[in-house]
């Protein structure tokens, strides 16, 4: 991947796609895998060399091929049941949730059953927040 950032390549530049991004984890009908599979070509040329595909592979088919309108949306953002913050999101990885985030994740995660993302090394303390609420 680094090298094709030095070499300048842009593999959607003249793709008649949009890619979209969003939480690799989903649940999906016999229909949407089977246009996947008639897709494995395009799919395989775009997707290939690329870091993080699989939070990019279901989205930008959904999106492209008609299936946006039969996916689940919930309105507290947990679509797919976890809460994952891509509006803070930098360089297509999920925004990373500190103590500041504390209330943000209380009021957001009442229809999600996880929350992604969290770092010890950047901070601890919204980890042992949460483990000490969850009583453990």
């Amino acid at each position: 991947m680094a090298l094709q950032i030095i070499l300048h390549v842009n593999r959607v530049k003249n793709l008649d796609w949009k890619v979209k991004l969003g939480g690799n984890w989903c649940s999906v009908t016999n229909d949407f895998v089977s246009r996947m599979l008639q897709e494995e070509p395009k799919l395989l040329k775009l997707f290939k060399w690329t870091n993080c595909s699989d939070e990019l592979l279901v989205q930008t088919i959904a999106f492209n091929c008609g299936f946006m309108n039969r996916m689940y949306h919930n309105p507290n953002g947990a679509d797919n049941l976890r809460f994952i913050d891509w509006v803070r999101s930098k360089n297509g990885s999920p925004h990373t949730f500190t103590i500041t985030d504390k209330e943000l994740l209380e009021d957001a995660t009442a229809g999600a059953l996880i929350a992604r993302k969290f770092s010890l090394d950047k901070d601890s303390e919204i980890i042992n927040y949460i483990l000490k609420k969850a009583g453990n």
